[in-house]
């Protein structure tokens, strides 16, 4: 699926996922028991629907012994096989969709952002390679309860003629930033 005529934001079902592997190899380190280490964890606080201010704790992902829900989330955004884990720049389960444009450069138009229920995000920062000639600069995955798909949230590359499109500006830029992966 490619980006709609310069685009907003865009979603790719990963069924469909249009990532090639060139240049990406597999990383990630398999371990069977925890690390003795505290998860760390990034205080949020952020205005609910009714405009009363939720203080919410989000948890980073241990890079090295992922939950079980978070290594489906990894292997959802196809992190480990095509897209390098070191290119993770942030990931966090958030408890609402609605919470997404505190993280996301989100248009407001996303349907993402009407799902119920928890929503996983996880940013990359690089260029990812598509299917075709687009190079996506700090694309973002999107995980919820039955869709998982990235946002062009950054530069987009035509290596044929290299032109460069920005995505479209959301009515108010993100005022929160996702945790790093704990080791």
């Amino acid at each position: 699926m490619r980006l709609n005529d310069r685009f907003a934001l865009a979603t790719v079902a990963m069924a469909a996922l249009p990532l090639l592997a060139s240049g990406c190899s597999t990383a990630g380190a398999v371990v069977t028991e925890p690390p003795d280490l505290e998860p760390s964890t990034v205080a949020v606080t952020h205005a609910a629907t009714v405009g009363l201010p939720i203080d919410i704790s989000l948890d980073a992902v241990s890079e090295s012994a992922p939950t079980t829900e978070a290594a489906g989330v990894l292997a959802a955004c196809h992190i480990g096989d095509l897209i390098t884990i070191d290119k993770v720049s942030g990931m966090s389960e958030l408890p609402s969709a609605v919470d997404l444009p505190h993280f996301v450069p989100f248009t407001g138009r996303e349907l993402q952002l009407k799902t119920s229920g928890t929503v996983w995000v996880v940013q990359i920062r690089g260029d990812v390679q598509q299917r075709g000639n687009e190079i996506w600069t700090n694309p973002t995955c999107v995980v919820t309860s039955d869709d998982a798909g990235y946002f062009a949230t950054g530069p987009v590359t035509n290596t044929a003629t290299g032109k460069t499109i920005q995505p479209e500006a959301p009515p108010t830029p993100p005022d929160r930033a996702l945790p790093s992966l704990a080791p």
